[in-house]
């Protein structure tokens, strides 16, 4: 198989086996509290932490490059143009994936929500973002990628009210030590809310496949 193909298919297989493993991991071990839970509390110790910071390392190192790459070849990219847009969210994106991995939410909670959320939305900005740009593409995927666009649109506003929410009336939430358990309610809707993000990102990235692999 050609480097490129498995280059193109890692970067939306890498972060879904990431999520998947990292969190089946940390609800077998003594931290997990509660189903549904943020992907980010894998991240607390053992081998669901070393899946988690690894993986998501590598994930937005991949996407950072690849972001760039998409639109390396494009001579008639301008500051505002919606493909530079793109390039420069997907950049972000990726630097925020590198950025969750290395503050963990425990010992550095303040620092990874900033990521966090600064993440969820380049995510979105660069979904819409690329959409528009390759729409003179195939149809069918276009209408895959416009649905994981609300998708991924929901997801964030479930994340953001729900949370937004919790602080309001538990702002201690964000204090150390880290204990979700008392705003677990808040926790319920915003983790529904992240999955709905998750599958819309990890989508669009395979939809995206063919792109990568001709840019590569």
């Amino acid at each position: 198989m050609n480097k490129s193909v498995i280059i193109s298919r890692l970067l939306w297989i890498i972060p879904a086996v990431t999520i998947v493993l990292s969190m089946m991991f940390h609800s077998q071990s003594e931290h997990f509290r509660d189903w549904p839970f943020f992907v980010s509390e894998s991240d607390h110790s053992g081998p669901s932490s070393l899946i988690f910071t690894a993986g998501f390392m590598l994930s937005g190192i991949s996407l950072a490059v690849a972001s760039w790459m998409m639109w390396a070849h494009e001579e008639t990219i301008t500051q505002n143009s919606i493909e530079n847009i793109s390039r420069i969210s997907g950049i972000l994106s990726g630097i925020c994936l590198c950025g969750l991995a290395v503050f963990d939410m425990y010992a550095f909670t303040l620092v990874h929500v900033i990521f966090a959320s600064t993440l969820f939305c380049t995510g979105c900005v660069w979904m819409f973002t690329t959409y528009k740009a390759t729409k003179e593409s195939d149809e069918k995927a276009n209408s895959q990628r416009l649905r994981f666009i609300w998708f991924g649109g929901v997801g964030w506003i479930l994340m953001t009210v729900s949370m937004i929410a919790a602080t309001l009336y538990h702002p201690q939430w964000l204090e150390s030590p880290l204990d979700l358990s008392h705003v677990q309610s808040y926790v319920a809707i915003a983790a529904i809310g992240e999955y709905l993000w998750a599958i819309a990102i990890i989508g669009s990235l395979r939809s995206y496949e063919e792109i990568f692999y001709s840019t590569l």
